[in-house]
This record gives C-alpha cells, structure tokens and sequence, in this order.
C-alpha cells in the first residue's frame, strides 16, 4: 500500500510577478517559511534584534565593512603571480604588462566586496557562511553567496560532510556537491554545522537592550503614564465601572492625552504602580553595561562604536587591537576556508592588512626604532636589514668606508677615493629626487609614505630616514622638506671628507 504525503498549498509569486497555487510536501517546509508565512518574530533572534538594537548592529556592521574593504590580492595558485587587486591605497598594476589589476578582468563573475561583507555579516549572525561555484565541466563561470538558512548539510559518521541540500520556498531539496561549496563554520565542539559564536554571547544582551527600548517606547506612547490604579470610595455597579474604565484609559493614556486637562470625581483616587523615570537609573545600571557586552561579544572597541576615546593615543591603540586581535583572525579564518574551493579552479585569495595606514604606522614606529639603535652601533645593517623585513646583505656586500683609509697616503689614489664618492652622492642625489617627483606627482591620490619606490643607490637607513618623515608629511612643502634632510647630510658628509 503507497504511503500518501501530506502537503501544503500555498500562494506563491511566479517569475511573472502572478500568483500561483503551488503544493508542498509536509517535510520540506523549513523554519524560514514557517516565519514568512505566519509573520512570526522571534524576540531572541539576532538577525531580529541587529534591526532594533542600534549598538549590535553597528558591531556587524562595522565588522562587515571591514573584512570587505581590507586589501585583497587574487592570485594563480599554481605560479603565485598577483591576477587581481583591490582596496590598495595605490592602484595595483601587472608588473609584466603594465596593465591595471582590477577584479573585473577575472574570468568568472564575482562581486568579492559583497561577497565578503555578507560572509562577515552571516558569521556575526547565524555562525555560518556557504559560497558556490557555479561551474562547466572546465572552468568556474560564477562565484555567488548562498543564504545559510537554506542550506542543511548531509552528514556521514564515517566520512564527516559529504554535501549539502539546499531548500527554496518549501521546494523539494536540491543537492549540492561538496567541491562546489565552500562552507565557513566557526570552530568548535559541532562537526557538522555552524558552533557558538558571538551571535549567542551577544544575543541576551541585546534582548535586554531590546526590551528596555519596548519599555521606553510603551511609556512615552501612553503619554508618559505607567501601570495606573484607580480607587472608588464607593462600590459602583459592573455596568458603571466598565464605563469608567474606558473612559480613564481613552484620558490616561496616548501620547496626545499626555497634557490634557481632565475633571474627574472627587471619590476617585489615582495611584501609579510604575516609578517615575529619573528613579530608574536606566542608562546608567542598565544601557551601558549591555552595549558594552555586545561591544565585547564582537570584539568591537568602544571608542569605534560611541567615538569616546579620551585621547587620540587611546583611539589608535583600540584600532590596533581591533585589528590585530578581531580582523586579523577573522581574516586568516575567511581565507583560509576560501582557497579550499577557490584553489580547485586555479585561484587564490590573499588579504593584505599590511597595506593599511594602522599597520604601516606602527611598522613605521619599529623601523624608527631600529634606526636609532643603528646609529648607536647597537645593531648592525644586516640586524636593521631583518628588522626591517628585508634580506640582510651579508659578505656579498661591498664595505663602503665613511672615511678615508689610513692607507691611502698618495693624493691621486685620494683623489679618485673622493670621485667615486662624489659619484656615488649624485647618484643617490638623483634617485632621490627621482622618488620626490613621484611622490608629489601622486600627491591626493595615496599618502605619501605608501607610495612604492624601488632603490638602487639608496642605503637602506636612507630609505628608511625618508620614509619616517613622510609619515606627517600632508603638503608639497612639506614632502620637500623630507627629502631635503638627506641631501644637508650628504652635502656635510662629502664637505668633511
């Protein structure tokens, strides 16, 4: 005997934009469509809350916007040669071809800032994210978000996550290949779907923030008049009492009855069960500890989502924190479960936060640092070099003497000594000069010390000297200005010699 299915009949838009009667099965209907059916809200659902709780969605917002317009390079998996950039603070352009790196000339359709911004927003909010690929039997065609809501993954004990199902407006599950999805579960105890996130540390927070709003809306909708009894010296009848009673609360409440004027009985007595405001300490014992627990849940500084730093010093080291221990993770996580399915197809994706201005200030500091110890013969150039992130030269290195060797005693030999350093200043002259024209050429485009340049005479404590005072420099004269102390330094150098 065939077993009947039990379905649901609904009324659903066609592509037409018509209404048609569509049937169901009983087990396809998800919980997505229980709520867009029934309108059903949940008051404890982040994605709910993030729409009325105003600190909880500046954090995923902030989030969001972050992880999208960080840095990011495509590259070709099998040779690492850099085929797409963007957010550089200077365009990025081939170095083989001249030609600009944008994400538009990939050979498949993606939309990488929306795509990255909703998989930081559906982490921050239901701890999971999927991307697909759609594909031909070559080559990827597509890369597109999938709503996780939608997707259940297909489970087995002995080989973990085999794939996925996919259901649509109570449609019957589509399947999903496993090397066509990339799937980003946060880590934990679960192994085969979404772990706690900060979603579930945020969320009784937020439900407080929520409710104290709903309190603070009802209150000032019934005209700023709390729970109100009212007391009859006298016992009056059922039908007299409805009437006063739809009469006091067509008086008592509503925003617009909060001012009237109103004669009453001189046998009533009106007593309020709710305190006044000021009595409840609202933002003070309630408001700012929850925002802060959400601010904390998210790893969001305070001073980013109220701009209450007490100092500029205070508000740099939280963007620093902010991004060293909440990006940077965050980053490295997203990436990592990316090129599991990006690497299929030949690509890779590279973040590169070392290009923002919060990280290249604070390498900037270092490198000042390890200058100075350089002056005092603490380090050596090699030790500056490996401070600094460069190779250390080692013996290949040609030993150039700041003075004159004692051995030198015959005045040719002295003179061709100081021809070659004077060689040797009007290269570095050059090039320096070479870098300050196209750094003022870029002048409003980047700032000035992220501009690249590449040295062939400069030493690297040079470099590095310029580049110090190019950090505060924001004008023309004052660019000048940091390209002039080397050449005074120079000039006294050769003067000496």
């Amino acid at each position: 005997m065939k077993r009947r299915q039990t379905k649901i009949y609904t009324l659903d838009e066609t592509h037409d934009g018509d209404l048609a009667l569509k049937d169901i099965t009983f087990g396809s209907v998800t919980r997505s469509d229980l709520e867009r059916w029934f309108g059903k809200e949940h008051e404890h659902d982040t994605a709910t809350l993030m729409g009325r709780v105003a600190t909880l969605f500046r954090c995923v917002e902030l989030r969001s916007q972050t992880i999208a317009g960080l840095p990011r390079q495509i590259l070709d998996a099998a040779t690492g040669h850099v085929v797409a950039a963007a957010n550089f603070p200077v365009p990025q352009v081939d170095e083989e071809t001249g030609a600009p790196l944008t994400e538009d000339n990939l050979p498949f359709t993606v939309d990488f800032d929306d795509l990255l911004w909703r998989t930081e927003l559906t982490q921050c909010v239901t701890n999971e994210s999927y991307w697909y690929a759609e594909r031909n039997r070559v080559k990827l065609l597509k890369l597109r978000y999938l709503d996780p809501r939608t997707i259940k993954p297909v489970y087995s004990a002995e080989r973990g996550v085999t794939g996925f199902m996919r259901t649509i407006n109570g449609r019957a599950p589509k399947p999903l290949v496993l090397d066509d999805v990339a799937y980003f579960w946060r880590p934990g105890i679960n192994e085969s779907g979404a772990n706690i996130g900060p979603s579930d540390s945020a969320s009784r927070a937020a439900g407080i923030h929520n409710n104290l709003d709903k309190f603070l809306e009802m209150y000032f909708e019934r005209g700023a008049i709390g729970k109100t009894l009212v007391f009859a010296e006298s016992d009056p009848p059922e039908p007299e009492k409805s009437r006063i009673k739809r009469y006091l609360e067509q008086v008592l409440t509503g925003i617009g009855n909060a001012f009237g004027i109103e004669v009453l009985s001189g046998g009533m007595k009106v007593q309020s069960l709710t305190p006044p405001l000021r009595d409840l300490s609202i933002h003070q014992n309630v408001k700012d500890p929850v925002q802060r627990e959400i601010c904390v849940a998210y790893g969001v500084p305070l001073s980013l989502v109220f701009s209450d730093a007490s100092n500029r010093a205070v508000s740099e080291q939280d963007d620093i924190h902010y991004y060293t221990k909440t990006i940077v993770p965050e980053m490295q996580f997203v990436a990592k479960k990316a090129n599991l399915l990006l690497r299929r197809f030949g690509y890779l994706l590279r973040f590169r936060p070392d290009q923002l201005e919060v990280f290249q200030r604070m390498e900037a500091g270092k490198v000042g640092s390890l200058v100075q110890l350089f002056d005092r013969h603490v380090l050596t150039e090699d030790e500056l070099r490996m401070g600094a992130g460069y190779e250390p030269r080692g013996a290949d290195k040609p030993a150039a003497p700041t003075t004159l060797p004692d051995a030198v005693v015959d005045e040719d030999k002295a003179l061709a000594v100081l021809k070659t350093r004077h060689q040797a200043f009007v290269a570095r002259q050059d090039e320096l000069r070479r870098w300050e024209r196209k750094v003022l050429k870029r002048m409003g485009q980047a700032r000035p010390y992220t501009i690249p340049f590449e040295s062939d005479c400069l030493t690297l404590a040079e470099v590095l000297g310029v580049r110090r005072q190019l950090l505060a420099a924001e004008t023309d004269e004052e660019v000048k200005a940091a390209f002039a102390a080397p050449f005074r330094q120079e000039r006294s150098l050769t003067r000496r010699s």
